[in-house]
């Protein structure tokens, strides 16, 4: 066993499997992680620096939400699955999420995402590989209530990406994701 889990270490490390207790490892497709921008990079990053990585889920359920729906070109009264969860690696917080993903998706309310990245879920439940999608990223300073969440000072720094996740071009994702500054770096390779 200390042979294999040796061998399996710098792969881990690198992003090109993942490892989940009590199963087997999992090949990453690395073209596929790539696709997903920093956010899915984060749960192999995490993952990757063999750190252990959980969530808590704030919220699992179908709501409507007027911006979201605007979002993703949907009328304003759509249910939607709404999944708002807070990310640890290490035990400390890490980052806030907040999804909206439209009604096809709502199979994944049934999944344990405590412990699972959500494209990875959405694929296995219900069959949708996101295909491309747009992401922001902007620099903040948490205010008093997102300081509490992330256990930082308030007014530390933080990084606020929005993204919307699309399927042949249709838009399924709406997410916006809060990282502590202090715990994430931003890495860009270009050809």
């Amino acid at each position: 066993r200390s042979t294999i889990r040796a061998a399996l270490a710098p792969l881990r490390r690198s992003g090109k499997i993942i490892a989940q207790r009590g199963r087997p490892s999992q090949v990453v497709h690395v073209s596929e992680e790539h696709a997903y921008g920093p956010i899915y990079s984060l749960f192999a990053a995490v993952r990757g620096a063999e750190m252990s990585q959980r969530s808590t889920i704030r919220t699992a359920e179908m709501s409507a939400s007027a911006p979201a729906a605007a979002q993703l070109g949907l009328d304003q009264s759509t249910e939607l699955v709404h999944i708002a969860r807070t990310r640890y690696a290490d035990d400390e917080p890490l980052a806030q999420d907040e999804v909206w993903l439209v009604p096809d998706a709502e199979g994944i309310l049934s999944m344990d995402l405590s412990n699972t990245a959500l494209y990875e879920a959405l694929q296995r439940c219900c069959g949708m590989r996101l295909t491309s999608g747009n992401e922001t990223l902007h620099s903040v300073n948490l205010d008093v209530e997102q300081a509490q969440a992330l256990s930082c000072e308030t007014g530390a720094a933080a990084f606020f990406i929005e993204r919307i996740g699309r399927i042949d071009g249709r838009p399924v994702e709406w997410r916006q994701t809060l990282i502590r500054g202090d715990r994430f770096t931003v890495s860009t390779s270009y050809p």
